[in-house]
């Protein structure tokens, strides 16, 4: 009960906390380039739903690089921290990712903008799988991590300068043939 709690608490106080430094922020000329988005996870295979549940939970930081994109202007480049972790049924999927992030139709004003990302990286996957057993001593969990390049692609929405939506699919490791490729919603803010 005290961790269900907990989490509800820190559901709760996320969206608070990331209002505020926005509004923080609001009067800043400037943009430090940073972001934090925060947001759900769905594996888009079905065997690794059933080792886990549907929906995780996944997280990015962003760093915005002070470059022009391959489109002038309306374009902008990104290195982006991304995990997601899918839990249940004693097994889970873990996923990091460290990509470079090309974001084109970028517009730098006060309305809401939509745009779409290219992305490729690092990709760190880590699935532990736990297989029961009549005795509880037969029963074990094999656990693999892979690393290799994978790639993300993705639609967003700005509102306004500071807050932002993405809806995204990562490309990623296959790991003791479990499927850790994700599509991703999440929430963002700049800094």
């Amino acid at each position: 009960m005290k961790k269900v709690k907990s989490t509800t608490k820190a559901l709760l106080t996320t969206p608070v906390l990331l209002s505020l430094a926005s509004a923080a922020n609001a009067d800043q000329a400037q943009p430090s380039g940073l972001s934090v988005r925060a947001g759900v996870a769905y594996l888009s295979d079905k065997t690794s739903r059933d080792l886990t549940q549907n929906t995780g939970f996944a997280a990015g930081l962003g760093y915005q690089l002070q470059t022009k994109g391959m489109s002038g202007d309306s374009g902008q480049t990104s290195l982006d921290l991304d995990w997601s972790r899918h839990t249940g049924n004693s097994n889970h999927i873990d996923s990091l990712s460290l990509s470079a992030v090309q974001r084109f139709g970028m517009s730098k004003g006060k309305g809401s903008s939509t745009y779409f990302g290219l992305g490729i990286g690092w990709y760190r996957v880590n699935v532990s799988v736990f297989t029961p057993s009549t005795s509880a001593a037969a029963a074990s969990t094999s656990s693999d991590t892979k690393n290799q390049v994978g790639g993300n692609a993705l639609v967003g929405m700005n509102f306004g300068d500071k807050t932002f939506f993405e809806i995204g699919y990562r490309a990623t490791a296959t790991v003791n043939s479990v499927n850790a490729n994700a599509w991703t919603a999440m929430v963002g803010v700049r800094f």
